[in-house]
C-alpha cells in the first residue's frame, strides 16, 4: 500500500515539481482536469485521476494504522486517466489534486477517505476502509493552495481484491473529490 499525501521535508522542491506535473498534466489529452461541482465555502479543486507511474519510492513505517511498512513516494512522475484496472501486485492508482482559495489565516483539516472491497489483512483482521487526517493552510504555512495526491499501490497479494475502490477527499469534512476505481480480476475468464 502507498499513501501519498503532504511532505514538507522536502516542500519546495516537491511543490515545483508537482506545479511542472500540474502544468504538464493540464495540456495533455489523456489526463482529465476538472472542477468539480463539490465546493465549500470559497475552495475550488481540480484533479487529475488515473494510475499512477512512480520511481524513487522507499518503504516507511507511518503511525497511519496500517499494519506494514509501505511506499512512500514524493510524487508521481505520470497518471495514465483510467477507472478500470486489473488487481495486480504494482497497480497504484489515484488523485493528483490542488485546493486553491484557502483563507490566509485559517487551518483546515484534509481527509484521505478510501473505501474499498473487504481484505484480510496478515493478522487476520478484515477493513474495506483505510482513512487519514492532516492540516493545511495557515497552521502548516500553507499559502492561499494546496496541492497533493492521494494514491494507493497493491504491493501485497492479499491487498488486490477486485471490485469498486472509493478515493474520498474532503476539508474540514466537506467532500471535494470522490472519485471511484474498478479492479478488474487479473485471471482469464473461463
Amino acid at each position: 500500500m502507498s499513501i501519498f499525501g503532504n511532505y514538507y521535508q522536502k516542500e519546495v522542491e516537491i511543490m515545483i515539481k508537482l506545479f511542472g506535473l500540474l502544468l504538464a498534466l493540464s495540456f495533455s489529452s489523456n489526463i482529465c482536469f476538472a472542477a468539480l461541482g463539490h465546493s465549500h465555502a470559497g475552495l475550488k479543486v481540480k484533479y487529475a485521476y488515473g494510475q499512477f507511474e512512480t520511481k524513487g519510492c522507499e518503504k516507511v513505517d507511518v503511525a497511519d494504522g496500517y499494519p506494514i511498512p509501505h511506499a512512500g513516494c514524493d510524487f508521481p512522475d505520470d497518471i495514465q486517466k483510467t477507472t478500470k484496472l486489473k488487481a495486480v501486485a504494482g497497480a497504484n492508482f489515484g488523485v493528483l489534486y490542488q485546493i486553491e482559495g484557502l483563507e490566509k489565516d485559517k487551518c483546515y483539516t484534509v481527509t484521505h477517505h478510501l473505501s474499498h472491497p473487504m481484505m484480510t489483512l496478515p493478522d487476520g483482521s478484515q477493513r474495506d476502509v483505510y482513512q487519514r487526517h492532516f492540516k493545511i493552510g495557515s497552521c502548516v504555512r500553507d499559502s492561499y493552495r494546496y496541492m497533493g495526491f492521494f494514491s494507493w499501490e497493491l504491493e501485497e497479494p492479499w491487498e488486490a481484491e477486485k471490485g469498486e475502490w472509493v478515493f474520498i477527499i474532503r476539508v474540514d469534512g466537506n467532500t471535494l473529490i470522490e472519485q471511484p476505481f474498478l479492479l478488474e480480476s487479473s485471471e482469464p475468464e473461463q
